[in-house]
């Protein structure tokens, strides 16, 4: 099965809730990519430089997904990675309303049955 690859947009910077909410989406068959947590290893991200990187580098993944997914209330640094998935035709949801469509669509396949 291929996972189509979902982008984790999230202003929350807490590594435990990051890792349940990229199991949350891998549970409903996306790829979870979260460059926050793979470039945290890594990066300074106090660092000025780095954080420009960690950007232009966000953006290349970002090129690479099918979807942005976003968890939590959106802040300046998401309301740019969305609209930069906007400009490049990349589909924007919540964690919220993914999750009612992927229910509904399982509830249907169940119907169907």
């Amino acid at each position: 099965m291929t996972r189509p690859l979902a982008y984790v947009c999230v202003a929350n910077h807490e590594n435990n809730k990051i890792k349940a909410r990229c199991r949350a989406l891998y549970e409903l068959g996306y790829l979870p990519v979260c460059p926050f947590l793979m470039f945290n290893r890594f990066l300074e991200i106090t660092s000025a430089e780095e954080r420009e990187d960690a950007r232009i580098m966000s953006e290349e993944i970002l090129r690479r997904c099918r979807l942005l997914v976003t968890f939590g209330e959106i802040n300046d640094e998401m309301a740019r990675e969305i609209l930069f998935a906007r400009r490049i035709g990349v589909i924007t949801t919540s964690y919220g309303g993914l999750s009612k469509v992927s229910k509904a669509v399982s509830e249907g396949d169940a119907a169907e049955e």
